[in-house]
């Protein structure tokens, strides 16, 4: 498909997300204003407007039939709509309603359960030291243990730690393409599958995310491995490649296994040494909040900026005016005159 096309489905995608979006947003409107005009009739706050006291009736049942933020949004807008038109019909100075909405703390991160499950991440982070130093050479590691290694340590180092991310990074050792350099460092661009929420868009169905993957020096070292030995023979998901490298060190892999790997690795690369992240930023990575990162094209436009000069734009606009008719040219010059 040529880039045009690409682009024109991307735009028509776009739209029609936009147009269900508003559709959506159209439908819950609607239920709020039916049931809000209900209540107030019941209420007959019309024929006395006094009945409404402190609207603390009226908080209470947007409170209780409120399916979500939205409704809540548009039952309080409807809410002073209502009341401005009360003042208006019965020459009344009742105060506008004031949003009441629950306000919930961000969880702490530091708890009693964080140490007790970080604490089997640091286990699981010593029997891997452990299977790796007891090892004869790097010869004695199979394939299999390779692409498992490169995997596990994305995870418990290189905070690589939602599912549909290790998907990408297997995809990316099946057609390892996508590395760039940047000074010292190696950036792998992955796109991972999403289900409603990304920045790349393939189709009508079609969401995907990005992401920039710097490898920590142990996950570097695995891929080092990875291409002296030239793998591209990538076969098992994820989970069979974490169940075979547990194998390798004695541990049982569960089904629950891979999530409660994802969810609490962050206590062992959070302790890194020179590791400075912000709590924000680590919900972002476990996937708790979410974010995407830049494609390949915009990461290089942010990284190296294309800055145009004066004495560029000047070429630019004399260039420009040279393909304009004649007397648009004769007019501008006539402006520059009359400026002077």
């Amino acid at each position: 498909m040529s880039s045009s096309l690409k682009k024109a489905d991307q735009l028509f995608a776009e739209k029609k997300r936009e147009l269900t979006r508003q559709l959506n947003e159209q439908k819950i409107q609607n239920e709020v204003h039916a049931s809000l005009r209900k209540y107030f009739s019941e209420q007959q706050f019309d024929q006395n407007p006094h009945l409404l006291g402190d609207y603390g009736e009226v908080y209470s049942h947007i409170k209780k039939n409120s399916t979500s933020k939205k409704w809540i949004k548009f039952a309080y807008d409807f809410f002073e709509d209502y009341i401005k038109e009360l003042n208006a019909q019965h020459r009344l100075d009742l105060e506008l309603p004031h949003a009441v909405l629950d306000i919930k703390r961000d969880k702490p991160i530091v708890t009693m359960s964080w140490n007790a499950d970080g604490h089997e991440i640091n286990d699981l982070v010593q029997q891997l030291y452990n299977y790796w130093e007891l090892a004869e050479s790097c010869d004695s590691f199979s394939n299999e243990e390779i692409v498992g290694n490169i995997i596990l340590s994305a995870i418990l180092f290189g905070g690589l730690n939602e599912k549909a991310e290790l998907n990408a990074l297997l995809e990316h050792l099946r057609n390892p393409v996508k590395v760039r350099h940047y000074k010292d460092l190696n950036i792998l661009f992955l796109e991972s599958h999403s289900n409603h929420y990304g920045d790349i868009f393939i189709d009508e169905y079609t969401v995907r995310k990005s992401r920039n993957f710097i490898p920590d020096p142990v996950t570097r070292l695995w891929l080092i491995h990875f291409n002296l030995r030239d793998i591209r023979h990538v076969h098992l998901p994820v989970e069979g490649y974490l169940e075979y490298i547990f194998r390798k060190i004695k541990k049982k892999f569960k089904k629950n296994s891979l999530s409660h790997l994802l969810q609490h690795a962050r206590y062992n690369w959070l302790q890194l040494p020179n590791v400075d992240i912000d709590p924000a930023l680590s919900e972002c990575l476990i996937g708790n909040l979410l974010s995407c990162g830049l494609p390949e094209q915009e990461f290089e436009r942010f990284v190296q900026p294309k800055f145009k000069y004066k004495h560029e734009l000047t070429t630019e606009v004399i260039h420009q005016s040279k393909n304009l008719p004649p007397q648009t040219v004769y007019l501008h010059h006539e402006q520059d005159a009359l400026k002077d």
